[in-house]
């Protein structure tokens, strides 16, 4: 959520260049992604019916949008800069600090994150009291929906804010 609002942000900014670049890196991943598809299917020595239908229509929204040997594919991201930059340029900084950082961790399995939650101390102490991989159970945390509604809240009046000004 916090993504989308600071990309949506962002987009807003200057939204006919921005939204274009946004909508062709996004079709530039769908072509990479059924080239993948492609190839499985090649390499695979069963002819998956199922596989081959769901390249066919990956293909056809692909081409419903922009003809696929137009479509270019860009690996790197498609603003030309990182997440921060976009919420500084964005005035959402402060969601950038708050909110995307801290659960970007989790999102990505790093370290702040899985340190904390998915390893445990060996009680043995012939083994240096190392770190053992677990599964904890999390309790639902109704703090996670209000802040949801939060961001979707906040995009709308990024939205309407924005369009108002024009």
């Amino acid at each position: 959520m916090t993504d989308a609002e600071i990309t949506l942000a962002w987009i807003l900014i200057d939204p006919h260049d921005r939204a274009r670049k946004y909508i062709l890196y996004g079709l530039g991943q769908e072509k990479l992604a059924i080239e993948h598809l492609k190839e499985a299917y090649a390499r695979s020595g069963e002819k998956d019916e199922r596989l081959k239908q769901g390249i066919e229509a990956r293909e056809g929204w692909l081409n419903s949008q922009r003809v696929d040997f137009l479509t270019e594919v860009n690996v790197g991201h498609w603003a030309g800069k990182d997440t921060r930059t976009m919420a500084e340029e964005a005035d959402c900084k402060s969601l950038y600090d708050f909110a995307y950082q801290p659960f970007s961790g989790p999102t990505h399995s790093m370290w702040q994150h899985v340190g904390r939650y998915n390893l445990k101390g060996c009680n043995n102490p012939l083994h240096k009291y190392h770190r053992v991989p677990v599964i904890t159970e999390q309790d639902l945390d109704i703090d996670y929906v209000y802040r949801s509604a939060i961001y979707i809240t906040e995009s709308g009046y990024s939205i309407d804010s924005t369009w108002r000004k024009r």
